[in-house]
């Protein structure tokens, strides 16, 4: 598939856009380049109408580069590994919601993988059932919130470090297997860069 009918349209001054007109599964690589760029660009890309099966997925996702396991091996697709399965184990052995494991991720915000020495470039998400209301996924700019912050604040926060854990403060590891909730912490600096993407 080729650039001719594919169409990128911005969803807000800070974060994403979305691209129609293109069929992940028959992407060339000129098509590919312009939603890599695209996404560059806004943080956030949304193609929707992908109609994909697992091997679809994995071969659009390796694209952006290497696809890595989640340290939650309980919600690993069972033949696919790095494939993480949503709202798998949410409910306990009586049938009742396990709440901390259905609403993990979704009581804060929070930046997937910051807890790995090597935090992850990106995150894929392809929805098999999307409900008529509520279950949104809200995405922020922290390059717009950067440059939003005073100067002085800025410059406090030049070369500082933050600890980074899985389950962050709140050692939310009730998803993990026992003998992996022993995180150890990794350092990352608090600012990474102090300029915009280019629009």
């Amino acid at each position: 598939m080729t650039t001719a009918t594919m169409r990128v349209r911005r969803l807000g001054p800070h974060v994403g856009v979305e691209i129609d007109g293109v069929d992940v599964r028959t992407l060339d690589d000129a098509g590919f380049a312009v939603i890599y760029r695209a996404w560059l660009d806004a943080n956030v890309a949304v193609i929707p109408g992908q109609e994909l099966e697992i091997d679809d997925f994995l071969r659009y996702s390796r694209r952006f580069g290497r696809v890595l396991p989640h340290p939650s091996k309980t919600t690993r697709h069972p033949d696919h590994p790095e494939i993480t399965v949503l709202g798998v184990n949410k409910f306990r052995a009586d049938g009742t919601l396990d709440e901390a494991i259905y609403r993990r991720g979704a009581e804060g915000w929070h930046t997937d993988g910051a807890y790995d020495e090597e935090p992850f470039k990106a995150t894929q998400l392809y929805a098999l059932a999307v409900p008529s209301r509520g279950g949104d996924t809200r995405f922020a700019s922290m390059y717009a919130a950067y440059d939003a912050l005073p100067a002085r604040l800025k410059q406090r926060l030049d070369g500082v470090k933050g600890a980074f854990t899985y389950g962050g403060r709140r050692k939310a590891t009730a998803l993990l297997n026992e003998e992996d909730r022993d995180w150890t912490p990794v350092f990352h600096p608090i600012i990474s860069s102090k300029s915009s993407p280019a629009t």
